[in-house]
């Protein structure tokens, strides 16, 4: 029997969960202390969550999913996520770590307000952590410390070699903490930001029909241009990020919505007009939108060589309403 692919999976525990639970999250939360199944459905589906989060911090586009997947995982994501990690958690939050005598769990509510307030990644803990986590370490930070220890140790080493050796240990170190300068003062790449962005773009489920139009590596596909698009925009050339945001959104929209009309001549302009008169989840006030906040970026850092404070979050929002067109774009 062959091994489920991960997605396989979580669609199967998912609706072993869904139907163990009457469909309903709140039952989940309300009785997985009487149900010992709940629990072990809530954890069984943790785990795969988990396993795709983490392919999620490796690549942002995932080709050749299926449209059940995306539609169940979007349901899960809005409707059942905090309530199955909740459960997961159970055994933590139920800990009475200093034996206070009035001392009770978090309810349910108690811990969905308190997780809104949590940033997601941190600085690691080298006496604690014995790898990075890309899921919950701050790789700015833990850059930072590497060229601070880095430069300590060499510097040390420096001002009190022995022998070549030492001269040669520290002149390694020394030198890849001025490389690691350079690249940040001179060449202008700010390591702490393009983990930051990183971590912000949203993953992208790409539908098979979608996938089968497209060459994962071919030059110019979809898969291309959305890979030049990401790089661009997690180095900081907010440019080229939105001009090829722009041009992933015409791309989309000619290829996989009026795949059967002959659209070489029309704008963008057009194209959205007749594409949302085909299709009733298209909102041509948002995509029009899109399409004046890719011009006015443009002509903004064409005339200045420089984003305005709130041109990073335009561009991130492209990203994420990208994200949404393709994985509901039409199948035929």
């Amino acid at each position: 029997m062959s091994k489920l692919k991960l997605s396989e999976q979580f669609r199967l525990n998912f609706e072993q969960l869904k139907s163990t639970c009457n469909n309903n999250p709140q039952t989940l939360v309300t009785f997985f202390g009487e149900k010992p199944e709940f629990e072990k459905l809530a954890r069984s589906l943790k785990q795969v969550d988990d396993q795709i989060d983490r392919v999620s911090t490796f690549r942002k586009l995932h080709p050749q999913v299926s449209p059940e997947f995306i539609r169940d995982w979007k349901e899960y994501l809005y409707k059942w996520k905090s309530q199955v990690e909740y459960v997961d958690l159970w055994h933590l939050l139920s800990i009475n770590l200093f034996d206070e005598p009035d001392f009770r769990p978090l309810t349910y509510d108690e811990y969905k307000k308190n997780t809104g307030n949590i940033t997601g990644v941190e600085p690691p803990d080298p006496y604690n952590d014995d790898s990075f986590d890309p899921r919950s370490h701050d790789g700015g930070s833990a850059i930072s410390q590497m060229i601070d220890l880095v430069g300590d140790q060499g510097q040390t080493r420096r001002d009190n070699a022995m022998d070549e050796a030492d001269d040669f240990i520290s002149n390694t170190y020394l030198i890849g903490v001025e490389a690691i300068e350079y690249l940040e003062n001179v060449i202008g790449i700010d390591i702490a930001r393009v983990f930051d962005r990183w971590n912000k773009l949203p993953p992208v489920f790409v539908p098979r029909h979608v996938s089968d139009k497209n060459g994962l590596s071919e030059k110019g596909s979809l898969f291309a241009l959305f890979e030049e698009a990401v790089r661009a925009y997690i180095v900081g050339s907010p440019g080229a990020a939105i001009a090829m945001c722009r041009s992933l959104l015409e791309m989309v929209l000619r290829e996989h919505y009026l795949v059967n009309e002959t659209t070489e001549r029309d704008s963008l302009h057009d194209v959205i007009n007749l594409a949302v008169a085909r299709y009733d989840h298209l909102n041509a006030k948002r995509l029009h939108s899109l399409r004046m906040d890719a011009n006015t970026v443009l002509h903004q850092f064409a005339l200045t060589g420089k984003l305005r404070d709130d041109d990073e979050v335009t561009i991130l929002q492209f990203f994420k309403d990208l994200k949404f067109y393709i994985e509901r774009a039409p199948s035929k």
